[in-house]
């Protein structure tokens, strides 16, 4: 790994850290480090970054082989790149468990809170499980929630995606992000910005917040409601937006490309920089729905964008169930966000014994390089999409496909017979 920015140590004994401008981009934000613990752990990572690569390799790997604390200090390097702040070799990234018996740690979880929404988009990819905000509903409560996250915590995560429907349609939302918080885990949101007041904000804004991700679908009230069925889903999302901005918390604005609002996304993006927010243009031309594989027709409302082709860095684009788990509302586990193959419950099996234990979950481990690396997914192709589940979902019958291979590897039958543990 290399340093990609700059920094100093102030009077105080705080770190000041000055990511590098990459051409054709805007100035990254600095970043200020409290004296103690986060001061000293960075100084010692730029420290390692400026010595040879074998003694970078002997603390990052050491011969012991991985253990929760090498763990964590992976996943804290990993949030540092992410920042913009290192670049990590090709050899830092995680690769495959040979050993079925070697349990990796646990680096990142994607918790989806809540189905519940107060928008009814036309290509939600939560797909035939979206709720309603006044439908009945099957999900852990907060304490339940806190309990698996100091598990999580132990099992070496530092990072996860907090994400819905809309998280903050749970009033005790904030209670889990703190949790998170409070156990060292840096976290991600995604949400459409309508719940988000001033004093949201502001809670938010003592966290270990990585990004808020707020999506727009329109230009204007009208507009977004084509998509969204929500007659204030571009105003309110717009005053959760300010609120963030105002409140300093970290946020990125994604606006989502349709036919009605891409010729309008120029003037909207406009608009938007003066009030300081740059918006993000984004779209799919398919959505596919995660629990089901159904490929979703949204041609009607989506358009498809220019993609650029990436590299493959390398051997696998993605570990699903070597580093990451998703956990839906009432607590089943997916080891992959996107795909709907499910390995167990975590409020009954326990996430511990689910990661460590579980001989499906290890079977998968065992058949995600297999899987992908047959469809060409390999170091150094070239490819518009690095993303596998994404293939897989956008492809008539791709998920039908993907989950016969599956059971025939795992020995499963899926005919009336639970395969989910």
């Amino acid at each position: 790994m290399r340093l990609t920015c700059t920094y100093s140590v102030q009077d105080d004994g705080a770190v000041w850290i000055v990511p590098e401008v990459l051409s054709g981009s805007t100035a990254p934000e600095s970043l200020r480090l409290s004296p103690g613990p986060e001061a000293s752990f960075w100084l010692a990572v730029a420290e390692l970054a400026q010595s040879p690569p074998e003694l970078q390799r002997a603390v990052l790997n050491p011969p012991a082989g991985q253990d929760q604390a090498t763990g964590r200090i992976h996943a804290a390097l990993s949030a540092f790149a992410r920042m913009g702040l290192l670049r990590l070799e090709d050899s830092f990234v995680l690769e495959p468990w040979r050993d079925p018996e070697d349990i990796p740690p646990l680096r990142k979880l994607h918790l989806e809170i809540t189905h519940r929404c107060n928008f009814a988009c036309r290509a939600c990819y939560v797909g035939t499980h979206l709720k309603r905000p006044g439908d009945p509903v099957t999900e852990a409560t907060a304490t339940e929630w806190a309990a698996v996250i100091d598990v999580a915590a132990r099992l070496g995560c530092q990072f996860a995606t907090v994400t819905g429907g809309e998280p903050f349609l749970r009033r005790d939302a904030l209670s889990i992000v703190t949790k998170l918080s409070d156990t060292g885990i840096m976290t991600e949101i995604n949400t459409n910005g309508s719940c988000i007041t001033p004093r949201l904000a502001r809670r938010l804004s003592m966290l270990r917040i990585y990004s808020v991700e707020v999506s727009l679908y329109g230009y204007s009230d009208i507009s977004a409601q084509i998509y969204t069925d929500n007659a204030r889903s571009y105003s309110a999302p717009l005053r959760g937006i300010l609120a963030l901005r105002d409140a300093g918390v970290p946020f990125n604005v994604k606006y989502f490309a349709t036919n009605s609002s891409i010729e309008r996304f120029e003037a909207a993006r406009a608009a938007l920089a003066e009030m300081g927010v740059e918006p993000r243009l984004v779209g799919r031309f398919i959505h596919g729905d995660i629990y089901k594989g159904d490929v979703r027709a949204a041609q009607d409302v989506s358009v498809p964008l220019p993609t650029v082709s990436g590299v493959q860095a390398s051997e696998l684009p993605c570990y699903p169930s070597v580093n990451a788990l998703a956990i839906e509302p009432d607590g089943r586990i997916r080891a992959c966000p996107k795909l709907g193959l499910h390995f167990g419950n975590v409020f009954v099996d326990g996430l511990d014994t689910i990661w460590r234990r579980s001989t499906r979950l290890k079977r998968f481990r065992e058949f995600w390089p297999i899987f992908t690396q047959s469809r060409g997914y390999v170091k150094g192709a070239t490819r518009e999409q690095l993303c596998p589940a994404a293939e897989v979902l956008s492809t008539p019958g791709g998920f039908r496909v993907f989950r016969s291979e599956w059971e025939e590897f795992a020995g499963e039958e899926s005919n009336g017979v639970r395969t989910d543990i």
